[in-house]
């Protein structure tokens, strides 16, 4: 929802009004429509529902959108007094912190940073309990990565929270999502609120952060949430690797021993290496009646130097439910033999942590060559361990996995390795391994995320000759999106980098090589084109360039439903004003073609 877009909802409404003022006929049927939609609780709350994004997740700053939804809704809980209640619902229903409920208590006192709360008549609690009725998701932590800090609040205000949970009263009623992220052990007011907090409502859990390998959390925290709120379907718990304290490893039994209780379907568990993994513990997850019913399992859990864990035999039928199995895998390019058979054969997403460049051609064959038997591996992705910096991946170490039916391939690594050091040689050489002798695409493949940017040549390693004089990365050129085109044809969703400046390496003009495209009209399903534009600063686009990359695209690409930018860290987005213009000319472009085959 764009930042203008309460000025057209209100001018909508207002428009709405004048029209209803003047009509001469105000009982007829298209006013009494308009009436029904207008007062319609449901429908309202449908449509203000997009104005508020989820709970965001813990590794993504806020985005702008959500402040100013926010701000939106409040304003049109102001317009109309049909507006009110289903934008108040919308605007109160996932919070960042619980400062806006404290906020509302009739009598607070707040003295130098210090929260505490008089004792009020149960009548003057009226306008706190509507609005935390509203609440369905909140999230408590520290910092940008933790939502915002609660304040410093007394025991006595602790006290007067507590006896309004044990009048029968719950504080959030109707929650259903909590996040805890960050949260600190030493100074743990944020789990001083989980009592208060829990309640039969609660569907969703999720913990993260460094307090996950804390006695207080193994001993307490977690078996308190799996015993107060037994409905839970989804519980995440995620760490961060700190090498300067001692985690608790009590967590493998606490966990089995809580989840006892509950019936859940959603199973997050990713803790760092230092957390070993007694080798007993997947067995005992799969025997344990907790997890019968969970239909989705992601794991990043590892034994002592990788050891491997007890199998289970496939006879036995362990987790009968399970769907989806993703597998966070810490052995570089090796299969990790901390996960028995009986998960992998069942992993549905499988995605290599790397800590170091892979340029063997071989290097994944003995992993392939297990995962072709897994047939409902459909997601492969390779990432970067936190720690590492500069991993590329060779296209030819790649290439073994277009022998999987997979549906989508994610490689988050700092680049693609160009052995010829020739703009777009990497991207030909990938997509070539798509295709079969035939020419025809050999897989299923329906995403593609390829690196933004491009590794340094990395040390041992001999060049061509003038390699040296590259000052510069050699991105792919604007001809590249053709070879996409040609190679992938069954590819809906592609993510790449491109420099704009550069046409084609053998310097030809877009309009040349729009014309050869013209000639060999290859068909191409993509629908989704994501893009970075590394072009140099200073190096500014024409208006006849720009409308000639956007016939360029509407003819190579002509099912493209949408084509977005690329938000990179650290990179100015220079170029993506002038994308806009060229995603609005390519959709006129495409417009007009329909029309002339008399498609509307």
């Amino acid at each position: 929802m764009p930042p203008q877009a309460f000025t057209e909802t209100r001018s909508m409404i207002e428009s709405h009004s004048l029209s209803r003022s003047s009509c001469s006929t105000p009982t007829s049927a298209m006013a009494r429509r308009e009436d029904r939609f207008v007062t319609n609780y449901d429908a309202l709350k449908l449509v203000f529902a997009h104005f508020i994004p989820p709970l965001a997740d813990p590794d993504e700053s806020t985005p702008l959108l959500s402040i100013d939804g926010h701000k939106q809704l409040f304003y049109l809980s102001l317009a109309n007094k049909a507006f009110c209640e289903p934008a108040l619902d919308c605007l109160w229903l996932n919070l960042p912190s619980l400062t806006p409920i404290l906020k509302l208590h009739p009598a607070p006192l707040i003295v130098p940073g210090v929260y505490s709360f008089r004792s009020v008549d149960a009548q003057k609690l009226a306008t706190f309990r509507r609005y935390s009725r509203r609440v369905r998701g909140l999230r408590l932590g520290h910092g940008a990565d933790g939502g915002i800090p609660l304040p410093h609040i007394s025991l006595a205000g602790y006290a007067w929270l507590g006896r309004q949970v044990g009048a029968g009263e719950k504080m959030l009623p109707g929650l259903r999502d909590i996040q805890l992220c960050n949260v600190s052990s030493d100074d743990s007011k944020e789990l001083a609120f989980i009592p208060l907090l829990l309640s039969p409502s609660i569907e969703s859990v999720s913990f993260r952060g460094a307090f996950t390998l804390d006695a207080i959390f193994v001993s307490f925290t977690l078996p308190l949430v799996c015993d107060e709120a037994q409905s839970v379907r989804r519980l995440s718990i995620q760490s961060t690797s700190l090498h300067d304290r001692e985690p608790d490893n009590g967590i493998w039994d606490s966990l089995i021993n809580a989840v006892a209780a509950t019936s859940l379907g959603d199973l997050n568990l990713q803790l760092p290496p230092i957390h070993t993994m007694p080798p007993s513990f997947l067995k005992r997850l799969a025997s344990s009646r907790g997890f019968r019913n969970v239909t989705t399992l992601t794991l990043d859990v590892h034994t002592a130097q990788h050891t491997p864990s007890n199998d289970i035999p496939s006879l036995q039928h362990p987790l009968p439910a399970l769907t989806e199995v993703n597998i966070i895998n810490r052995s570089e390019a090796n299969l990790c033999p901390c996960y028995p058979h009986y998960l992998l054969r069942r992993a549905t997403s499988i995605t290599f942590v790397l800590s170091q460049s892979i340029l063997s051609s071989d290097a994944f064959t003995a992993a392939v060559d297990f995962l072709c038997s897994v047939w409902p591996l459909k997601r492969v992705a390779f990432e970067m361990d936190g720690a590492a910096s500069g991993i590329a991946i060779s296209p030819e170490a790649l290439l073994p996995f277009f022998r999987i039916a997979l549906r989508e391939l994610h490689i988050g690594v700092s680049g693609l390795w160009n052995r010829d050091l020739k703009r777009g040689a990497e991207i030909v050489e990938l997509i070539d391994g798509m295709r079969g002798r035939g020419g025809q695409t050999r897989n299923q493949l329906h995403s593609l995320v390829l690196p933004i940017m491009r590794p340094r040549p990395l040390h041992g390693h001999t060049f061509r000759r003038g390699a040296s004089t590259q000052a510069l990365p050699l991105y792919p050129a604007i001809a590249s999106l053709l070879d996409v085109a040609r190679g992938a044809r069954g590819l809906r969703h592609i993510r790449i980098s491109i420099d704009s400046s550069v046409v084609s390496v053998d310097d030809g003009t877009l309009q040349s090589i729009l014309d050869r495209w013209s000639k060999g009209c290859y068909p191409s399903d993509l629908r989704h084109l994501e893009l970075a534009d590394m072009r140099p600063s200073g190096m500014n686009f024409t208006p006849r360039e720009c409308r000639s990359i956007s016939r360029l695209l509407d003819a190579i690409f002509p099912k493209l439903e949408e084509l977005t930018t690329v938000k990179i860290e650290g990179v100015k987005n220079t170029w993506d004003e002038y994308w806009e213009h060229i995603e609005e000319y390519r959709k006129l472009e495409k417009c007009v073609r329909l029309y002339r085959f008399g498609i509307q």
